[in-house]
């Protein structure tokens, strides 16, 4: 799985614009914005999902802990749970 570092590499760009691009921060020009894009489809980048959540603290997610999920009263408790998030 190719890294931004590697982005960075292919697009002749730093790892800060690479950063930003994909952040959707900072004054980039459109230029290097194409270039990493570019770099980003050829190497088949994709953002790692769980390392965002680590960084930001906050999955959207949460557990349930029943004590017996084949009981009737417990499974629909969980199809509930599961509808509502």
């Amino acid at each position: 799985m190719p890294t931004m570092k590697d982005i960075a590499k292919e697009a002749e760009v730093s790892l800060g614009t690479v950063s930003n691009v994909l952040n959707e921060k900072g004054n980039v020009s459109l230029k290097k914005i194409r270039k990493v894009q570019d770099a980003i489809q050829k190497l088949g980048y994709r953002k790692n999902a769980q390392a965002g959540f680590l960084k930001k603290g906050n999955t959207n997610k949460i557990a349930v802990i029943l004590p017996n999920i084949r009981s009737i009263k417990y499974q629909s408790l969980y199809e509930e749970l599961e509808y509502v998030f």
